[in-house]
């Protein structure tokens, strides 16, 4: 007499693994920064559209964005409206134009730190708004910075990531290094 096993069930699973991204200085609803820094958009609705285009063309919903600072200026409603649209876990470094951390949390952004120490693929990259020329060299192979918009790309180790200087969408850690 001869057994009959069934056959295995194959299952085929797809995990989607997040990408970190990473950007700053957007200044959504900010009319200003057009002129400030010579962005190309006729107005400010054209920036806001044109940066959320980008952003949501290049980060999943599963993805991880760093976001160093100068998110968006105007009303809360505003902030709100513009972090609900875009894909992402968004985790804010604050800048010199945002909000306290308990206000962006409850605008939706996922976490918010005055700085932090992230590892990525090995490398240690320190994340803050202001460039600090003094920071752990020892600890960090990068440090991520925005705040100086147009200003220059990258010094030594440390990299802008604004958007100025990135396209306006947000960057992978290779594209910078």
């Amino acid at each position: 007499m001869y057994t009959v096993t069934p056959p295995i069930r194959e299952i085929t699973m797809h995990y989607s693994v997040p990408t970190f991204f990473f950007t700053s200085d957007n200044h959504f609803n900010h009319t200003n920064i057009i002129k400030y820094c010579g962005r190309p958009f006729a107005n400010v609705d054209t920036m806001n559209e044109a940066m959320i285009a980008n952003w949501n063309n290049r980060v999943a919903p599963s993805d991880i964005v760093y976001h160093l600072g100068d998110f968006a200026m105007g009303k809360r409603e505003l902030i709100k409206s513009i972090r609900d649209r875009l894909n992402g876990h968004i985790i804010l470094i604050l800048g010199n134009h945002d909000q306290k951390a308990s206000y962006m949390r409850r605008q939706g952004f996922n976490e918010v730190h005055e700085e932090l120490r992230i590892e990525v693929s090995g490398r240690g990259i320190y994340l803050r708004h202001i460039p600090n020329t003094y920071f752990d060299h020892v600890r960090n192979d990068y440090h991520l910075c925005g705040h100086v918009h147009e200003a220059w790309a990258r010094k030594n180790n440390i990299i802008n990531v604004g958007v100025d200087v990135r396209g306006f969408t947000p960057v992978r850690l290779n594209e910078l290094i």
